[in-house]
């Protein structure tokens, strides 16, 4: 099911019709219109419930609870369709005249647009399914009346209000409205809806702002039940292929640059999980149209109609449909959904479908699929997914439950390959698949090159840190926590340097007489490869801060860095400590804001090390020192949205294995997503195409906020594609942390705090003694030492030895800054920008204050 704050066609639909009722009339019954024909109802039409209400915070619920409990449980009744006409009447004709908001004239619009496509898809059923309804001429019935309410109500709208309306109109005509003509595909029309002023849901769909609303609502009667059924199929399609063009744009971006692998991927898996859902809202509200088969051939056989198409029209005998009506059943899914039952026909039990290269023919990426006949595509494609199919069930059978960054798809045809039954959501997962493909066409295997790359990459700095520590250990890093290491390198090994196809072959032992080429289904599926390499990164980054905060190097450098820097000892950027401290913020690194003091450096110090700020207040008494709650300080977690799917992807066989939204999900994304996100819509300055998504001049309202945040922060709603798109900007803004090397920047920590500790070693030695560290994993305490010596304080029980006398200087740390100013100078200080240059190909410039 999707979530309740989800707004997908049926839902808005049927929001919007009862929002009509329920305005006109609450206000008839303000002009004076007599309520006795508004009777009420003891039990609601059986349609599926609008989105119930999203309040964000615990206080907000109480406070909904308690208004409620107060008011007591609001009124439903139920209105007739025939009504509607009295009621705009009774409305027009009052004075003064009645103010018709925006937001009704908007939701009057939606509502007429919808049914009109609807008519349309309607119109195509065959006369038996027809037959089955009481009238074939009630949503007919209702548009004429939807469109009379709205020419009564007309002329009590206000030029802006008409100015709104026309550009709806304008945005939201379609091949189905007015006259129908040649029709191909139902949904050839559709567009990647953006927030806007459009989106003001009507009071079906509960928000905290209509919640406080006490007057009655009404629902529209319910007359015919199969007429609920084909608007709900259509509004399912309708959804399905609006997501499968916001995946086509996606991976368009890709191709030319502007999104990463992983924003891409992450985006598009996402969007099948909601196809999943969609199809499950859809079966659970009608059980009877549950079968894929059915919904796919109805929605197929209505194009038919409506274009004078004979759905089962061959003009080969071996066609398996009417390729006129080729672009129609793409839209229905139809030609995945023969692939994928011409496939079930030939699993066995105890046996291996093997697929011999060449065996439909060969797929020529560099051909123009746009210049290929209907036939001919379906060729293409029949090449392209029953090739990859054997090796699918390859991967199914040789691993036990699922593989690092498993997709949607891929875990769908596991299901399959098992009962060999078909859902919805596995046919439009398989024509992603396919369109991902044509999208990239001969650029296709680049996801596979970047993943190899992502692979090789990891690999190497990981030998490089477990070179550097062969021997050198220390008590918060035990060598049993390697073992996260090596299964990051044993990940590398097993699915990205060897071809898991050829290994699978071997295990369950496939005849070798069978040419294949390796790698190939990889190279043919960019969306596998994007999780895979989000999978790898995920883990590097989390295991980079772990291993990081178990030594403390990075931390402590950094505080050694600033005072050098606040002091004027050195002049030039640390880059790679600016990235990081980028990256984390000021306070994971001092506890606030970047001190500026040499008391201030020391105290920060402290505090970072885990000693209470108790400790520094004037009127503590003398005692054993306070430890902070909160222990040492640590740098935190990044890439909030990215933590989402870490489990999902890094760690499938033992934790959840899917990602079910929630409203503090969407908060998340939103958040992450606004960073400047006008900025990166510039196609003059970024270079990404610019998806139309106009700013609106909303006073007080920071221009970093998008609409889709103003949107949610107002309503606490959105659709399924405005969610992806943030989601898929969320994740591009967090690409540059998945790829920080934390490992490499500790290493040229500890190395740096190694060389002052041996510059410095004879004058730490003279003030405070020979003891003052004992073994080198107490290196971080060298930069306590140095800052401690440049202030008043003589000694910091439980943390650092005491001065052997009142010596107070800054030469120690002048002394220091000379090796951070020659560690920078030679180079060493950007090498993680370097590599992330060179290695990664990363385009990035830094600038810091």
């Amino acid at each position: 099911m999707l979530p309740d704050f989800m707004v997908n066609t049926y839902r808005q639909y049927k929001a919007d019709t009862n929002a009509i009722a329920t305005w006109l009339a609450n206000t008839a019954k303000k002009c004076g219109f007599s309520s006795d024909i508004l009777t009420a109802s003891a039990s609601a039409a059986k349609i599926p419930s609008a989105p119930s209400a999203f309040v964000p915070t615990r206080k907000q619920r109480m406070r909904q609870a308690q208004r409620a409990a107060k008011a007591g449980p609001k009124s439903k009744y139920i209105i007739a369709v025939k009504d509607f006409v009295a009621l705009a009447h009774c409305i027009a004709s009052y004075k003064p005249p009645v103010n018709v908001t925006a937001e009704f004239a908007a939701t009057l619009d939606r509502a007429i647009a919808v049914r009109k496509e609807h008519a349309a898809f309607y119109s195509g059923f065959s006369d038996e399914e027809k037959a089955k309804d009481e009238s074939d001429q009630g949503h007919i019935h209702f548009i004429g009346i939807l469109e009379e309410v709205q020419a009564i109500l007309r002329p009590l709208m206000s030029v802006e209000v008409l100015k709104c309306c026309t550009a709806f109109h304008t945005r939201s005509e379609s091949p189905t409205s007015g006259n129908l003509g040649p029709i191909h595909n139902l949904f050839q029309s559709l567009v990647i809806e953006e927030p806007s002023n459009d989106f003001l849901p009507p009071s079906g769909l509960a928000t905290a702002e209509t919640s406080k609303s006490k007057e009655p609502e009404y629902e529209v009667e319910h007359i015919h039940e199969l007429e609920e059924v084909f608007l709900a199929i259509y509004g399912l399609f309708r959804d399905l292929n609006h997501l499968r063009t916001f995946i086509s744009r996606t991976w368009a971006e890709y191709n030319v640059g502007s999104i990463d692998l992983i924003a891409a991927s992450v985006a598009t898996n996402t969007a099948i999980d909601f196809a999943r859902h969609m199809e499950e809202e859809f079966a659970k509200a009608f059980s009877e149209y549950a079968d894929a088969r059915k919904v796919i051939n109805l929605l197929y056989v209505a194009q038919c109609v409506i274009c004078g198409e004979d759905p089962m029209y061959k003009q080969h005998p071996d066609d398996c449909m009417n390729f006129k009506m080729y672009d129609a059943g793409c839209s229905a899914f139809l030609p995945t959904f023969i692939l994928l039952s011409s496939f079930a026909g030939v699993l066995e039990v105890h046996s291996t479908p093997i697929m011999k290269p060449g065996f439909y023919g060969n797929y020529d990426a560099s051909s123009d699929r746009k210049a290929k006949s209907p036939r001919d595509k379906f060729l293409e494609d029949k090449i392209i997914l029953l090739e990859a199919l054997p090796d699918f069930f390859l991967i199914a059978k040789g691993t036990q439950n699922s593989i690092p960054g498993e997709d949607e798809f891929t875990r769908g045809l596991r299901m399959f390959f098992k009962d060999k039954t078909i859902s919805l959501w596995l046919a439009f997962a398989a024509q992603i698949f396919l369109d991902i493909n044509h999208s990239l066409r001969e650029d296709v295997g680049g996801a596979l090159v970047e993943l190899q790359l992502t692979g090789k990459n990891i690999e190497a700095t990981l030998n490089e840190n477990f070179a550097y520590h062969e021997k050198l250990s220390i008590e918060n890093w035990p060598k049993s926590n390697d073992r996260a290491l090596l299964d990051i390198r044993d990940r590398i090994n097993a699915f990205v340097k060897v071809d898991p196809i050829a290994n699978a072959k071997r295990l369950l032992g496939v005849r070798g007489d069978v040419p294949s080429k390796p790698f190939l289904l990889y190279e043919r599926h960019p969306l596998l490869c994007g999780l895979m390499t989000f999978s790898l990164k995920a883990l590097f980054q989390e295991t980079g801060i772990a291993f990081a905060n178990a030594w403390g190097s990075i931390l402590y450098a950094s505080h050694i860095y600033n005072a050098t820097c606040r002091e004027k000892f050195i002049e030039k950027d640390w880059i790679d400590m600016e990235m990081a401290i980028s990256l984390h913020g000021t306070e994971k690194f001092f506890v606030g804001d970047r001190p500026r003091a040499i008391d201030e450096y020391f105290k920060r110090y402290c505090l970072s090390m885990g000693y209470s700020a108790a400790n520094f207040a004037k009127n503590k008494r003398k005692g054993l020192p306070i430890v902070s709650k909160a222990g040492p300080r640590g740098l935190g977690d990044l890439s909030p949205v990215s933590q989402m799917f870490k489990d999902r992807f890094c760690h499938p066989n033992y934790r959840t294995v899917r990602v079910d939204m929630t409203a503090e999900d969407v908060q998340r994304i939103l958040d992450k997503a606004v960073i400047d996100n006008y900025d990166s819509n510039d196609d003059k300055t970024s270079g990404r195409p610019n998806r139309g998504q106009p700013e609106l001049p909303i006073e007080n309202i920071p221009k970093e906020h998008t609409q889709l945040h103003k949107q949610w922060e107002q309503y606490h709603l959105c659709t399924p594609v405005q969610l992806l798109c943030s989601l898929r900007d969320a994740i591009q803004q967090e690409v540059f942390e998945l790829t920080f090397d934390h490992f490499r920047l500790h290493r040229m920590c500890w190395s740096l705090l190694r060389m002052i500790k041996e510059k410095l070693d004879d004058d730490l030695k003279r003030l405070y003694g020979p003891g003052y560290i004992e073994r080198e994993d107490q290196l971080p305490f060298v930069v306590g030492y140095i800052l401690m010596t440049a202030t008043n304080t003589k000694s910091v029980a439980g943390l650092l030895l005491p001065k052997k006398n009142g010596e107070v200087t800054s030469e120690l740390l002048r002394k220091a800054a000379e090796e951070v100013r020659s560690m920078i100078d030679s180079g060493a200080g950007g090498l993680c920008l370097k590599f992330m240059r060179e290695s990664w190909g990363m385009n990035i410039e830094c600038e810091f204050d």
